[in-house]
């Protein structure tokens, strides 16, 4: 996301992007998406009492509209990254009425850590469909669905699959990328450039997911897991 012709902001699932485009939108900065008719719904989304929701896209998808504008990413620990994308799911699939086939809250990290070791291994084995590699949208989109009739719910109708890029790894998003990177847990660093641009600029910040309880925690298991399940075949590109 361009903001006001300056700078490029790297939106990356679970790294306090919807507090952070929620609250560019809610200050009225000017912003370019990439796309004229995304730009017109994401303010016009904010004007209506619709949930608030945005797009994902990669650093090279913003490099390649944007070539001469230096990037900005946050970074979060990816072990609260995974924990957090699992909380949302959770939630997101209550408030939906999408019974998974899990009981997500109550598992422990070896089952968790079972479960998404599948899922994973089988997400990285579906190829996404490109102009050149001529696999078509309808055998990926059932190739998704299968992996989520096998690991998470048979309503795989009604389940975002949206939640299965939210436990991409930061880097698969281009974080390692970004000329400037910002850790998640100092947020004001963020916040303070934003304010040489408007000095009233003040974050609003937008978690539900801290509603959902999990068993798990951020132990030994789960860091080792996501390095190697999630992160492992980005973290030396560059």
């Amino acid at each position: 996301m361009l903001i006001e012709n300056q700078f490029v902001y790297l939106p990356i699932p679970k790294n306090a992007s919807t507090s952070i485009i929620y609250s560019i939108l809610h200050w009225r900065f000017n912003v370019d998406f990439g796309d004229t008719e995304l730009n017109k719904f994401m303010y016009d989304q904010l004007d209506s009492n619709k949930p608030f929701g945005h797009t994902h896209n990669t650093y090279e998808y913003y490099k390649n509209i944007f070539p001469n504008k230096k990037t900005i990413g946050i970074y979060r620990p990816s072990e609260d990254r995974f924990i957090s994308a699992l909380k949302y799911m959770v939630l997101m699939c209550k408030e939906n009425g999408v019974e998974l086939k899990y009981n997500f809250e109550k598992l422990n990290d070896v089952e968790i850590i079972e479960i998404f070791s599948k899922i994973f291994f089988e997400l990285d084995s579906i190829k996404e469909p490109t102009i050149n590699n001529n696999i078509e949208l309808k055998q990926y989109s059932e190739n998704i669905n299968n992996l989520i009739k096998r690991n998470i719910t048979n309503d795989y109708l009604n389940f975002n699959k949206m939640h299965l890029n939210n436990f991409r790894s930061q880097y698969f998003w281009g974080l390692n990328k970004c000329d400037t990177i910002i850790n998640m847990s100092e947020l004001n660093e963020f916040t303070n450039i934003i304010k040489k641009i408007k000095p009233n600029f003040n974050l609003i910040k937008m978690n539900k997911s801290n509603d959902i309880l999990l068993n798990i925690k951020k132990s030994d298991k789960i860091i080792d897991f996501v390095n190697k399940h999630i992160d492992y075949k980005w973290l030396n590109e560059k």
